[in-house]
């Protein structure tokens, strides 16, 4: 499988998700209110795991997910740019 039909989209993905931690994090760090910092704490995990699948299915990885039945045939494809109205 060629991975450089889709590697633009998965490394500017994590490219957007890093700049959104690095832009939001010190704003969510001086809530006062507890709750809600934990929450767009949790929100930060999880885009952080997001850009990290990103990266290592940009890298070429394809177990990023789980790994594949063995002798199981490849089927489907990925566009190499996202639909935009």
């Amino acid at each position: 499988m060629d991975v450089t039909a889709y590697r633009g989209i998965l490394e500017e993905d994590a490219k957007h998700l890093g700049s959104f931690i690095e832009r939001w994090r010190p704003r969510v760090e001086a809530m006062g209110h507890a709750r809600h910092r934990l929450m767009l704490n949790v929100v930060f995990g999880e885009s952080l795991e997001h850009k990290r699948l990103f990266e290592q299915a940009a890298a070429g990885f394809e177990d990023v997910l789980g790994k594949r039945t063995p002798n199981a045939e490849r089927v489907g494809s990925v566009l190499p740019t996202r639909w935009m109205e």
